[in-house]
């Protein structure tokens, strides 16, 4: 009995018949027959079979097949190939043709022959639709709740060769890295890799599949270079959000399948949570959840005024009415504070830190492996000018989303805080090219800038604080750390327009003011901005 257990674990996850070719797989009976004449296969090819066709969506590696035939134990890679040629054989199959059982060569093997009837009976149903119009209705009417996401197999077009596999690796290292992001849920591979023949228009497979959002994409290569094109769908009204050409070169195709990884995680963190936002705005009030009224605060957060920040607040107070239990809601209540006191909206000062302090915990309390509600936690413990305490949280953030392009940014401004330069450049290299349109990218630019001051070089400072303060969304403080630069590099037609430009937010600059937003730890640092702004009359 234990020497089938393998195929009998497998058979409960597939139909009980399986048509391929002239070929019929009876996995109740474990009986594979060709054209009503029984094939006989020994037990481990046979539990092979089951194998590569549970799992034909990907290749199967040499490892796993040791793994689950031979339980572990050590065996040759003779012994694999010698139970994949046995298979072949009896699949009239060879190691030329491929028709039925494909080498990935460097990894290990894939099912690739066409199955028919192959709809196990737990598998959602895509027939029978609704037509387009009740869909939509339909998904008008629902409420929106947590955004979910299909991420779908690539469509390879082309001759893959050997990176066959590509097409399948990196939708399923955006599955284990999107799932990291709690706030976005995510169907599992064994689910959305079942529409990988490109057939399904996206309003099935969203409704089969019941998400909001499909990612697909096509790869195609071509002598020794390849580009991906991806395009994330918001399957509710068929348009495309975001769009995306990758391309780079075969020989490096393991650090550029990385690369795209990364850059569509953070997209999808920008990109859905602006979509959301939309989505919002034009809703009916009273038809407004938890979540959408959340990222339509988010809006309001990121433009960096008062008024906005008022608006945002509000939504954030409703937000945490709705939901008491929703850790974002409260962490983005703590962002607010956190910006009442960092730009002295209030008269208030320390009691906004400890509000802002006081929501971060909660948050952090209701959900630990939020990486918002760490990095809300974390930016509250800057304004207690705790950076130790605010790195660990940061890191924390990080290591629990690590495409999250505005935590690595606010570990890029701690660093600068703690007047430790490398670390600042690093971090906020990171971030704005994980981000390069980030609501905080006139702050990740304008980091880069106290980095290179501290190290000394000016005029990339001044280079970076002015693209910085030119970057849409920038404050009084991004203005006054571009006037600050053109201080230091005796730019008098620079420092005038700066200062013009500070004098019109009605905000009384000074050197207090400007050094209880930025309480910069090295006492060099704080003589030399107090010296510049005190030389012009600040």
């Amino acid at each position: 009995m234990k020497n089938m257990q393998l195929a009998t674990d497998l058979a409960e996850s597939l139909p009980a018949t399986i048509r391929f070719g002239a070929f019929s797989l009876d996995t109740r009976k474990h009986e594979l027959s060709c054209e009503g004449e029984r094939v006989p296969l020994e037990r481990q090819v046979y539990q092979l079979l089951l194998l590569l066709v549970a799992h034909r969506e990907r290749a199967v590696s040499k490892e796993e097949i040791i793994d689950r035939i031979w339980r572990g134990r050590v065996v040759s890679d003779s012994a694999v190939s010698s139970r994949v040629k046995s298979l072949r054989r009896a699949l009239a199959d060879d190691g030329n043709t491929q028709h039925t059982i494909r080498t990935v060569y460097g990894h290990g093997f894939r099912f690739v022959a066409e199955v028919l009837d192959d709809e196990p009976a737990a598998a959602p149903a895509i027939t029978a639709l609704p037509a387009m119009d009740d869909i939509a209705t339909q998904a008008a009417a629902k409420p929106r709740g947590k955004p979910s996401i299909a991420i779908l197999p690539l469509q390879l077009v082309g001759t893959p060769g050997e990176h066959v596999a590509i097409a399948d690796a990196i939708p399923h290292d955006l599955i284990s890295s999107v799932a990291r992001l709690q706030w976005l849920r995510v169907i599992a591979r064994g689910s959305s890799f079942r529409f990988r023949s490109g057939e399904h228009p996206t309003a099935e497979i969203a409704s089969a599949l019941d998400v909001h959002y499909c990612l697909s994409g096509v790869v195609e290569i071509s002598g020794s270079y390849l580009a991906i094109v991806i395009e994330l769908e918001d399957a509710r009204d068929q348009r495309v959000v975001w769009s995306e050409t990758f391309k780079g070169a075969l020989d490096n195709v393991h650090g550029f399948r990385q690369e795209i990884v990364n850059s569509i995680v953070s997209n999808l963190e920008l990109q859905i949570s602006q979509n959301e936002a939309s989505l919002a705005r034009v809703t009916a009030p009273d038809r407004l959840d938890a979540w959408s009224l959340y990222h339509l605060g988010l809006q309001h957060l990121m433009r960096f005024n008062r008024e906005d920040n008022l608006r945002a607040g509000e939504i954030f107070t409703r937000v945490r009415e709705m939901a008491p239990e929703f850790a974002r809601g409260h962490a983005a209540m703590s962002c607010a504070h956190f910006q009442n006191a960092f730009l002295r909206y209030t008269g208030d000062r320390d009691g906004e830190i400890q509000r802002a302090t006081q929501l971060a915990r909660v948050a952090v309390d209701l959900d630990p492996l939020d990486p918002f509600a760490n990095f809300s936690l974390g930016r509250s413990r800057v304004l207690h000018r705790d950076l130790e305490g605010a790195k660990v949280l940061l890191d924390r953030a990080i290591e629990l989303s690590p495409n999250y392009a505005q935590g690595i940014y606010s570990r890029a401004f701690t660093g600068v805080l703690a007047c430790q330069p490398g670390d600042a450049i690093r971090f906020s290299d990171d971030a704005m090219n994980l981000s390069p349109l980030d609501p905080l990218l006139y702050a990740m630019r304008c980091t880069q800038a106290f980095a290179y001051m501290m190290q000394g070089d000016i005029e990339s400072a001044v280079r970076w604080a002015e693209k910085g303060a030119r970057s849409p969304g920038a404050h009084v403080i991004i203005y006054a750390a571009a006037l600050l630069m053109n201080i230091l590099h005796g730019d008098r037609k620079q420092v005038a327009y700066w200062d013009q430009l500070i004098r019109a937010t009605g905000v009384q600059m000074n050197a207090d003011f400007f050094l209880q937003a930025l309480p910069f730890q090295d006492p060099a640092v704080r003589r030399i901005v107090i010296s510049a702004f005190e030389s012009h009359g600040y």
